[in-house]
């Protein structure tokens, strides 16, 4: 690699710009300060310089340090609380580690890069631009490579560095998505992606291509005689000539059955290689005669990374803080340190919001028990005919690569995956792993082996059941725990306030510092875009081998786990004056419930607002203010009033300036103020919003149609779009949040003609390289204003329609044979007149069921608790203000604007299923969307979800999380003609109208 590097800094330095002197300044977090958190912090990575001295690094900032083989292990400073992934030393002085962590409200991936020059002794934080890493590599003190998140600034997620990690240039990237881990053979350079996607570059200055894909790849690696790649449900695959063509291995190999395994790391040395993952009671290795052996370790732990100094040494990092070490090629394995620890408790949920986060905080944070969650993402799951599986084998990319983006355009280079933003914060809240089963898993056989690996990995002795789960998998895991003798006790999480455990969110925990409430709120902040008000956690005994009469008020009460064994560490201790600090934030809640109450009877509400707030807040330590304006933004939000959570904002703004919740906030009112979707909300505050309203659901009855058989009922927008709008720029001398795809689309939108050369140019960067995936077409749609003549190649067109279609659900007008969305499942199609935008919706709709409709047609139905489609529109492009049209099986409705049901539109639909099909007819108004007629050349940003019962169509602190696409607006054969919405046709009997 070193032959090239003239040429390669020739032409990274068409891909980078000057930078240093904006660095980012953005602290990472704090280390902890349990002693116990960071002794069984789950390990990464693990690198020695040579036979006697070793680092392992891995959540919560752990540094281990061994001078002697692994005999002692020392913890060395990181002075960082964030995860590490990576560790590199190129001699017993030199080294580097790599990670990462994702900010709080913004989600925003940011580098850790630490270097040593002594061995650890110390280790100095290198200031960068980069995201989340996940895999650093030194050839020397000097040149570097390492990958990880994609980089909006960089616009890659592979970098290069040839001054010892002081500055990073990108490497070329032509796909997009964040990159798991790269490998240099004597041949070319092998990397792979979260895709499962491997690709082959002969040098890393010209753009990679890939060679190979399957979903279940985790890891490669190779050396100058071949190249080996392994994954999930034992999947292995290695290749002999210069990694072109991947040959699978059966993961049934003679006395092996690698099936029961999920690996997940590689190690080579002197042409051996080993393998594994979890369950980490086996570790595999290559034989001479090219067939697979194993060796035995004694633990369960899954297994994340191994190092070997030659072809007999070696060493495993695991979960639990737990290293393994070999002197006979993996053969046999002893514990070095970390024992036999396993969870004391397993909590299962489908998705991160809907884990019981009180229970985890309480008993991980507090009580100290070592805990495991499980995202089990098999909702789907069926107990008839088994489905066929996704095929296991290596495929060649170019036939596999078009099933990647399931038809709905380019991926979504900025997305994170639910797993890796949840064991962030399971790790802040004194968790351990956080293990995943995906939907692919169809049949009953693949999905029971699956809950089995994930408890021989774990062993808990409790295990809880989230509410979120279906019928099905609650079932299955109970059934699967019951038969499990080590299993103690199985919880069911349910509604109400009444249960054999509560655990309230006001809790203070002295020993951790924590209000429940403040830890729970900060984990969502980081996991999921979703946020409700915190409620009573409650849980009942499904299962309990220790039966009595007497209650139980925690989930491990009256079991013998002592403390500081193997399932639970020394719990901390808490003291007199900690107690006394914290219960002033116990408190928090009800200052804000009596402020906005007392806000919602003045004539002068936004005067008293601030001045009230700014006496609350000078009552708050500074270190906790972030926290409580996240808090009042959250809880204006639930009181559904729109100046309410405006205002919030601005004294989000004012107050917390330069916190991630300021940062957001600022630039969420900026599109606020200049939103067109905002002209038709209520301007002031008002006593709609009280706190006591939030209980109110009424829907009234909704007539829109001028074909039902009673009178109508004129449905308007509440607002004439005529409302002033404040144009005004974010400023932060953060790069990497100015270089947000959503906020420089924002700003865009935002200053229109008045945009800067650079601020267009900046975003132009983002239209010309096709790593960005999706933001790619939308930053050529921005600027088409500003640069007409770039080439523009929208997903999606509305042709201008002569005549109008009849609501019956069919889609059989010619108006809808042309320009779907792909074989996205739905598929949408677009059309207008001058009156009305018309949309089509065609697709099947998952486990919908019978639904009596209430006798009037209502309002903004409740849709909480039904599966349905969502569809956003965001007229102005500024992807932070929307619409939201909501429907359901039945044909039910809701709509909102940023979720705020003030927004009343006049709208029609009608919906069709027939065999297990589903279309959606729909007519919108125009002038309850845009207040000028819509023309050939117009641009809108549209996107659709698929929610499940309970999920939540839109979030207060959330942008850019609906797959945006580009939809353009196209000329018909004639000059569009005014009509009347009363001749709009449609179906009397069965049309839909809101």
């Amino acid at each position: 690699m070193k032959s090239n590097i003239l040429d390669l800094l020739t032409i990274v330095c068409l891909f980078s710009f000057q930078m240093h002197s904006q660095l980012c300044a953005v602290e990472p977090p704090k280390a902890q300060e349990n002693e116990a958190l960071r002794d069984d912090a789950t390990l990464r990575d693990i690198c020695f310089a040579d036979e006697r001295q070793g680092w392992a690094v891995g959540d919560r900032g752990v540094i281990w340090y061994t001078p002697d083989g692994g005999v002692h292990w020392l913890e060395q400073k990181s002075n960082v609380g964030c995860r590490l992934d990576s560790v590199h030393f190129i001699n017993a002085r030199e080294g580097w580690i790599a990670g990462g962590w994702y900010e709080s409200d913004t989600r925003i991936s940011r580098a850790i890069v630490l270097r040593t020059q002594d061995g650890g002794k110390t280790w100095n934080r290198l200031k960068n631009e980069l995201p989340r890493l996940r895999q650093i590599n030194f050839t020397d003190r000097r040149n570097g490579t390492a990958v990880g998140d994609w980089s909006p600034v960089h616009l890659s997620a592979r970098f290069i560095t040839f001054d010892g990690g002081q500055s990073w240039q990108p490497a070329p990237q032509s796909e997009a998505g964040a990159m798991r881990c790269l490998t240099t053979t004597s041949s070319s350079i092998v990397s792979l992606d979260y895709k499962g996607v491997l690709y082959r570059q002969d040098r890393l200055e010209v753009p990679a291509s890939a060679v190979a894909i399957n979903h279940r790849l985790t890891d490669v690696v190779g050396d100058d005689q071949m190249a080996w790649t392994c994954g999930r449900d034992g999947t292995v695959a290695r290749s002999r000539d210069g990694d072109r063509h991947w040959q699978a291995i059966p993961p049934l190999a003679g006395s092996i059955d690698l099936t029961r395994y999920d690996l997940e790391c590689l190690a080579s040395a002197n042409g051996t290689v080993w393998m594994a993952g979890l369950p980490g009671d086996r570790i595999f290795f290559s034989t001479s005669e090219n067939t697979l052996g194993s060796g035995s370790t004694g633990v369960d732990a899954p297994v994340h990374a191994m190092h070997f100094h030659d072809g007999q040494t070696g060493w495993a990092a695991c979960s639990y803080g737990t290293i393994l070490q070999t002197s006979d090629g993996g053969r046999s394995w002893k514990v070095q340190r970390g024992g036999k620890r396993h969870a004391a408790v397993m909590f299962v949920s489908r998705r991160p919001e809907g884990l019981p986060w009180p229970m985890l905080i309480s008993e991980s944070l507090e009580q100290g028990y070592r805990s495991v969650v499980v995202l089990d993402g098999a909702s789907n799951v069926s107990f008839g005919e088994p489905q066929e599986g996704v095929d296991a084998t290596i495929a060649k990319s170019s036939q596999s690569q078009r099933t990647l983006d399931n038809g709905s355009g380019s991926a979504d280079p900025m997305k994170r995956s639910d797993s890796e933003t949840t064991m962030q914060a399971i790790a802040d809240v004194g968790g351990g792993d956080v293990l995943s089963i995906d939907a692919s898993c169809r049949d009953e056989t693949t999905y029971r082996n699956k809950i089995l690996q994930a408890m021989a990995s774990s062993r808990p002795m409790v295990v809880v059941l989230a509410e979120d789960l279906t019928p099905t998998q609650r079932s299955t895991w109970l059934s699967i725990a019951t038969s499990n003798p080590s299993i103690v006790r199985v919880f069911g999480v349910k509604p109400g306030d009444r249960g054999d455990v509560v655990y309230h969110p006001s809790a203070i925990l002295p020993a951790a510092g924590v209000v429940v409430e403040e830890a729970w709120t900060e984990a969502l902040s980081v996991v999921s875009t979703e946020m409700s008000r915190q409620n009573v956690t409650v849980a009942d005994r499904l299962l309990d081998r220790q039966p009595s009469v007497h209650p139980i008020d925690s989930l491990l009460h009256r079991l013998p786990i002592g403390a500081g064994g193997v399932a639970r560490r020394l719990p901390p201790h808490g003291s007199r004056t900690q107690l006394t600090a914290l219960q002033p934030r116990t408190r928090h809640g009800d200052w804000i419930k009596q402020l906005l109450d007392a806000c919602t009877v003045t004539d002068d509400a936004q005067t008293l607002f601030s001045s009230r707030l700014k006496q609350l807040t000078s009552q708050i330590r500074p270190s906790d203010r972030p926290a409580f304006m996240r808090r009042l933004i959250l809880d204006c939000y639930q009181v559904r009033n729109a100046a309410f959570f405006r205002a919030s904002l601005q004294q989000a703004v004012e107050i917390v300036p330069d916190s991630p919740i300021g940062f957001w906030a600022d630039c969420k009112l900026a599109a606020i103020d200049a939103s067109e979707e905002w002209t038709r909300l209520p301007s002031r505050l008002s006593h709609v919003g009280s706190w006591a309203d939030t209980k109110k659901s009424a829907s009234p009855a909704a007539y829109g149609s001028p074909f039902e058989t009673k009178p109508a009922i004129a449905q308007v927008s509440n607002a004439s779009g005529s409302a002033v709008k404040h144009i005004r720029t974010t400023e932060t001398s953060d790069l990497i949040y100015r270089h947000q795809p959503s906020v420089l689309l924002a700003q865009v939108a935002r200053l229109g003609d008045e945009a800067s050369p650079n601020l267009l140019s900046t975003l132009g960067r983002l239209a010309s390289v096709t790593s960005a995936g999706n933001w790619q077409a939308l930053s050529q749609a921005q600027l088409l204003r500003a640069q007409p003549k770039r080439v523009h190649q929208p997903f999606l067109h509305a042709a201008y329609s002569q005549t109008r279609p009849l609501l019956d659900g069919k889609l059989d007008e010619s108006m809808w044979t042309t320009q779907a969305n792909g074989p996205a499942n739905p598929t949408l199609r677009f059309s207008y007149d001058s009156e009305y935008l018309y949309v089509g919706i065609e697709g099947s709709f998952p486990e919908f069921e019978e639904i009596e409709l209430a006798p009037e047609r209502q309002r903004d139905a409740d849709l909480t608790k039904s599966n349905r489609i969502c569809l956003y529109l965001d007229v102005d492009r500024d992807v932070y203000t929307s619409y939201q049209l909501q429907i359901d099986a039945s044909g039910r409705c809701h709509d909102a604007c940023d979720g705020f049901a003030d927004w009343q539109p006049l709208w029609f639909v009608k919906t069709v299923r027939d065999e297990g099909s589903w279309v959606a007819e729909i007519a919108i108004r125009r002038k309850d969307l845009f207040s000028l007629p819509l023309a050939p050349g117009d641009h809108w940003f549209v996107g659709w979800e698929m929610l499940e019962a309970g999920q939540s169509a839109t979030s207060p602190i959330a942008c850019a999380s609906h797959g945006w696409q580009p939809l353009a607006f196209q000329s018909g054969t004639s000059t569009p003609i005014r009509i009347g919405h009363r001749d709009l046709p449609t179906d009397d009997t069965a049309s839909g109208p809101k």
